[in-house]
């Protein structure tokens, strides 16, 4: 039997899933507490549903027991999405044992993931005033800050979250990401030079360390071999081929920027950013396709109204994109 800490479903870079250790009392339901709690890391969200209802309808668990059969439920209905479940279940399971730690990481995962950042800025503070040592609490409790653009608290928990676990790589990829909110991109790129020390690699970390480049216009070189990397490591990731399409641009080559946007989109169709982009390249150089280039620019705002003040942010001061005739 076990308590379960979940990790926010919805992060770009996830953390480990930790667990601390509860023998159950009752080895002859060992079947639905394995599936209930993911033993197995491979259990159906339905499967788990189903397992943690019936331990709960049972009658016969401890208060102990039946706290962590439904914190285990809401983490399940958090990975469906349905976060009202989930919160009811933590709610029960912070009822049954006030002063478990898990029980408040766990519904602010939920609010996290729900983008409810009030309450899981709140609930991660109480799982920190219960458990003042546990790393992930920190990190999470920044990636809410991070959701209100509060990037000096998220920094400062990001920094916590190192400090209790130095090899913590996401931590350091979050703080990189508060660092680009600030457009502090040296920081950023520092961050995930040690990430990448740690986890030499991942693929993530490669196009996090292209794509900060990118955005600080300096060494666009080292942003490409950065991407190049990326895409080595991992040939199906969307992201990495629009930060090398955001090079390409920089580096004024509007033909290899299309060609990294179409292999993008071709991952991704509805990505707005990659659209948008190789709207602008279309409508560059000498082979221009401004119909062309419109309408991608047009479809990328149909998805993401804010997609043409994003980009120009990106591409630095002075840009505008090209006029149509």
């Amino acid at each position: 039997m076990r308590t379960g800490w979940a990790a926010p479903a919805a992060m770009a870079v996830a953390i480990l899933v930790v667990i601390a250790g509860h023998e159950s009392a009752r080895a002859d339901n060992d079947a639905l507490w394995a599936d209930c709690s993911n033993a197995d890391q491979h259990t159906t969200n339905d499967a788990r549903i189903a397992a943690c209802t019936a331990l709960i309808q049972l009658g016969t668990l401890d208060a102990e027991d039946l706290s962590i059969a439904y914190s285990d439920r809401g983490n399940a209905y958090s990975h469906e999405k349905d976060y009202d479940r989930a919160i009811a279940d933590h709610n029960e399971a912070i009822r049954l044992s006030p002063r478990d730690p898990a029980g408040y990481f766990n519904r602010a995962a939920a609010y996290l993931d729900d983008k409810d950042y009030g309450h899981a800025i709140a609930d991660y503070s109480e799982a920190l005033r219960l458990d003042p040592k546990y790393a992930p609490s920190y990190d999470n409790r920044g990636l809410a800050y991070l959701g209100e653009k509060d990037y000096d608290h998220a920094i400062a928990d990001f920094s916590n979250a190192i400090r209790r676990d130095p090899r913590f790589t996401a931590a350091y990829i979050h703080r990189g990401t508060a660092y680009e909110g600030k457009k502090d991109y040296e920081r950023a790129i520092a961050d995930v030079d040690q990430a990448l020390r740690l986890d030499p690699q991942n693929a993530a970390y490669y196009n996090a360390r292209c794509w900060y480049r990118a955005l600080q216009g300096v060494n666009l070189k080292s942003a490409e071999a950065d991407c190049d990397r990326s895409i080595e490591l991992n040939s199906q990731d969307a992201h990495a081929y629009g930060s090398r399409g955001l090079v390409d641009l920089k580096r004024q080559d509007a033909k290899a920027a299309q060609d990294d946007y179409d292999a993008s989109l071709k991952i991704s169709p509805k990505f707005a950013s990659s659209l948008y982009g190789r709207g602008i390249a279309r409508k560059l150089g000498p082979n221009a396709d401004t119909a062309a280039g419109d309408a991608d620019i047009a479809a990328a705002e149909a998805i993401d109204a804010d997609v043409a003040d994003t980009f120009a942010g990106w591409m630095g001061p002075g840009f505008s994109a090209p006029a149509s005739p």
